[in-house]
């Protein structure tokens, strides 16, 4: 039988059935007779470790995901915030100029020359400074920071300076400190 066995593993005749698991039938012919033999076949290591590498490349691709995702969070937060500091100031910009229009200045002998807003949802405070007042004849602007200017066309321009401060203590700010300055002339 020895040659028998030998002559199993050489002959093209036979047939071998292959599965998904370690073991593989063969089957072969010796002198008539059919004979089913199980060969243990050896796995290759090379499928782990490439499916340990597709393992760590799609955990750290997903790393990568998650901390630009976080930071993309972050960045539209801060813009957020921003935008409403500026509209903000451009809101406390006009109701300056407003207040100004409205204030009787000979009546009561002064001018404006501070103002503070506050926002309804107390988010953000603006301190709003008048800087100068330029006028024409200043008969009209009993102010201390009046300025005379020679032009009647430029009459009544004042120069602003405008400190937005948003309020950490008020949660929907996210505890984020925001200071936008500004100084502008404007014509009430």
């Amino acid at each position: 039988m020895k040659n028998g066995k030998s002559r199993i593993e050489n002959e093209e005749s036979c047939q071998m059935s292959s599965s998904k698991y370690k073991m593989e039938n063969v089957k072969c012919k010796i002198e008539d007779a059919e004979v089913s033999v199980q060969k243990i076949k050896m796995k290759k290591g090379f499928g782990v470790i490439s499916a340990l590498i597709i393992m760590l490349l799609v955990a750290t691709l997903m790393v990568v995901v998650v901390k630009v995702s976080f930071i993309s969070v972050k960045h539209t937060s801060d813009t957020y915030l921003q935008q409403r500091a500026q509209l903000f100031m451009q809101s406390a910009v006009e109701n300056t100029l407003t207040a100004i229009e409205g204030y009787d200045r000979k009546k009561n002998n002064s001018c404006l020359e501070h103002i503070i807003f506050r926002d309804e949802q107390k988010r953000f405070t603006a301190n709003v400074d008048i800087l100068k007042y330029y006028c024409y004849d200043t008969d009209d602007c009993p102010c201390n920071n009046a300025v005379k200017i020679s032009t009647p066309l430029s009459h009544g321009f004042v120069l602003l300076k405008i400190t937005v401060e948003s309020n950490i203590t008020n949660p929907k700010n996210g505890n984020k400190k925001i200071r936008l300055e500004k100084v502008t002339l404007q014509r009430p």
